[in-house]
């Protein structure tokens, strides 16, 4: 995916939780991610609350294409195999698994608003 198609992924599920329109409903959680982390303003209107998106420490570009994996409701199959074999594999694999913190994005402008957790 490029810069554009993963900030906008993650525009339209920013949408779905935080859409003034609560009938647009969808969600309840962000995305968390591995390697890439992001900010997110709730109360900005679409397409307007995704900003700083730095992976392992870098700017991403704009003219290069990342390597995403995704899990969930709503994944088109690509080809390979399939993640949840990919992860049993692995912990197969490894003899010892490390404690991994995800990143989850910072939220903004939520001040003291009770309807939002900012942790």
């Amino acid at each position: 995916m490029t810069r554009a198609e993963i900030k906008q992924h993650l525009e339209t599920l920013c949408d779905k939780i935080f859409n003034d329109d609560p009938y647009q409903h969808q969600g309840g959680d962000m995305v968390r991610t591995g390697g890439l982390v992001y900010a997110c303003e709730p109360a900005a209107k679409i397409n307007s609350r995704i900003s700083d998106m730095p992976l392992n420490g870098q700017p991403i570009q704009a003219d290069k294409s990342y390597k995403v994996a995704r899990w969930g409701v709503g994944s088109v199959q690509s080809a390979g195999e399939p993640v949840w074999e990919v992860v049993e594999q692995y912990l197969k694999s490894a003899p010892i698994v490390k404690d991994h913190t995800p990143n989850v994005p910072r939220l903004i402008g939520l001040g003291s608003n009770p309807g939002f957790a900012n942790d």
